[in-house]
């Protein structure tokens, strides 16, 4: 039954070949030894290219449950030979896919025999295939601790004099190997960077030519898996070889960057965050900023984060957010000068393009470090932006409104600037369609910032719900702001959001601190009198077809409030305010 299965699985016809793999599959499930031995003379036997992957795939899905070991002689020996020879006939990409696939199924229940049966075809002196060295790292990669000794002690040794004969797409596939070699190589050995002598002298020469040669190759897949494969091999280098690189990798991957589209870049993006990463953790800041080349990676990648990308690549934009991780990168060494660096951008510049980039910049940064010493300068110099900010511009906003959510999310809008920065939160959430019509019809192109400025809206609005509702050490700043807003006429369009917001702060207030619920009257000339806030809201109550949501949200405001507007109202309003508020739940009033 098998060999009959087998024997048609040349068939020209896909679906019928799938479907012997599937019969061949449920036969092995019964007599897993007995498939893989028919299907392993398929392999020495036939000619046929078709049937053999078919043979491959049926076995990469039996092995599994075939109970195989490691030891010498044995079925997954044989099985190893066999397909290893597969790897130098594969002449089509699904026979090559297949092979690996089985292999990968092979080294998961048998890595040793596997790794005895690749090492075989890297002889002294001769190059390997490809498609060998392609399978080394996949097995380096799946099981690292099997592949140390050989790597450190056969391997490594053997390949890394053959470095410049391969040629090709051989080179793509010699750094994929070399990239999980060192990547294998740093799981088991974690403590290797010091100067273990596993990066000797072969393995810093293999490093110096990749960077030299095959990082400005004309293939683009040798060009990704170089870049990668430095990347991990920077890992590998002492405190005094790496000091001895920085110099030559760090202006060379920023040059390789820019040579690259931006959907191409993110291997050398991510090879020159790793030498970042790794100059941090050897401690080379002086190093960086005595050769100016902290300068030169912000230069390079400010440049990078405010030019235009397309969004929709999810390659591209990797890459972007990768850029943002070698600026923090950069911060974490030298905090003041980056941030010193954005903030001029920030004040400086009047380009929009240039503005969002750094904002963004900055905003990535206040999400992941601490930079309370920084906070002073970014506040001040965010609120100065923000004043001489034309009209329009919505993205800016939008980026600046983004950045103001960060700093918020960490308490870290204090003092007068603080204040001026939740004020411009409430002032974008009180865009009014007059506003996104006028920039609609202001010229061609426009729809873009017609985009921009709803999108501002609904960031600015969630963006103030989410401090009062999830932020508590902002709650005492919001309270008293957000009632001088209210007040406003200038901020009556997001009145919505402003009683929400009060409404998710005041019964934080009343569960866990009630004196902090006491109205701030005299905060502002607005708040004059507990009669005007009353007033206010008791007109939004009845703006039923104003906006949609605002008498509901009025109404849960006044009832919270009742108490301190006048005695007689908590238990009236205890009363009546619940069935307007399910009536309005209902739809009533037509709001």
């Amino acid at each position: 039954m098998l060999i009959d299965l087998l024997a048609a699985a040349s068939d020209s016809d896909e679906g019928v070949r799938r479907a012997i793999v599937d019969a061949l599959v449920k036969q092995g499930e019964a007599l897993p030894e007995d498939a893989l031995k028919v299907c392993r003379a398929a392999l020495s036997d036939s000619r046929s290219s078709t049937q053999r992957t078919s043979a491959l795939y049926a076995m990469a899905q039996i092995i599994p449950a075939a109970g195989l070991t490691n030891a010498a002689g044995s079925l997954a020996d044989e099985l190893a030979e066999s397909v290893v020879a597969e790897l130098s006939r594969s002449r089509d990409e699904d026979h090559l896919t297949a092979t690996y696939d089985c292999l990968q199924a092979l080294s998961s229940a048998a890595p040793h025999v596997v790794l005895q049966a690749l090492a075989l075809q890297c002889k002294p002196g001769t190059l390997p295939a490809g498609s060998v060295l392609h399978a080394l790292g996949d097995l380096a990669s799946n099981c690292p601790a099997v592949c140390l000794g050989a790597l450190k002690l056969e391997l490594l040794p053997r390949l890394l004099p053959l470095l410049s004969a391969a040629r090709g797409s051989d080179r793509a596939d010699f750094a994929y190997a070399l990239r999980h070699f060192a990547t294998a190589i740093l799981q088991s050995e974690p403590s290797t960077p010091s100067g273990g002598g596993v990066f000797d002298a072969e393995m810093q020469a293999a490093l110096e030519l990749l960077f030299a040669q095959w990082l400005s190759a004309r293939d683009d897949d040798v060009r990704a898996a170089t870049a990668e494969a430095i990347g991990a091999m920077v890992g590998l280098l002492s405190s005094a070889q790496l000091q001895a690189q920085l110099t030559r990798l760090v202006p060379g991957l920023l040059a390789a960057q820019r040579r690259e589209r931006d959907w191409c870049r993110l291997p050398v993006t991510q090879a020159l965050w790793s030498v970042l990463a790794a100059a941090e953790a050897h401690g080379l800041h002086s190093e960086l900023l005595e050769e100016q080349l902290l300068f030169s990676v912000l230069s390079g990648i400010h440049a990078n984060l405010c030019a235009p990308f397309d969004r929709s690549s999810s390659l591209a934009l990797r890459n972007h957010n990768e850029e943002l991780r070698c600026v923090e990168a950069m911060c974490r060494m030298f905090a003041d000068h980056v941030i010193t660096f954005l903030m001029r951008a920030v004040q400086e510049e009047r380009d929009p393009a240039l503005l969002t980039g750094s904002l963004e910049a900055l905003r990535h940064l206040t999400s992941r470090l601490d930079l309370e010493g920084q906070q002073v300068q970014i506040l001040s110099g965010l609120e100065s932006m923000l004043a001489g900010l034309a009209a329009g511009t919505y993205r800016v906003k939008q980026a600046a409104a983004q950045l103001i959510g960060s700093l918020g999310s960490r308490g870290q809008l204090r003092g007068d600037s603080g204040e001026g920065l939740i004020l411009f939160l409430i002032r974008q959430a009180s865009i009014s369609d007059g506003e996104i019509e006028a920039s609609l019809r202001s010229g061609w192109g426009r729809s873009f910032e017609s985009e921009a400025a709803l999108e501002l809206r609904d960031i600015a609005s969630k963006t103030l719900e989410l401090l009062a509702s999830t932020v508590p050490n902002m709650r005492r700043q919001l309270w008293p702001l957000l009632f001088q807003a209210l007040m406003q006429r200038e901020y009556q369009l997001a009145a919505p959001v402003i009683c929400r917001a009060l409404t998710h702060i005041g019964s934080a207030f009343a569960a866990s601190s009630p004196a902090d619920l006491e109205l701030p009257l005299n905060y502002h000339t607005a708040l004059s009198s507990v009669h005007a806030i009353y007033n206010r809201l008791i007109s939004y109550v009845g703006a039923l077809t104003w906006k949609s949501t605002l008498a509901e949200r009025a109404l849960q405001l006044l009832l919270l409030l009742a108490p301190q507007l006048h005695p007689a109202l908590e238990q009236r309003w205890g009363q009546i305010v619940p069935q307007l508020l399910s009536y309005l739940k209902q739809g009533g009033g037509g709001g």
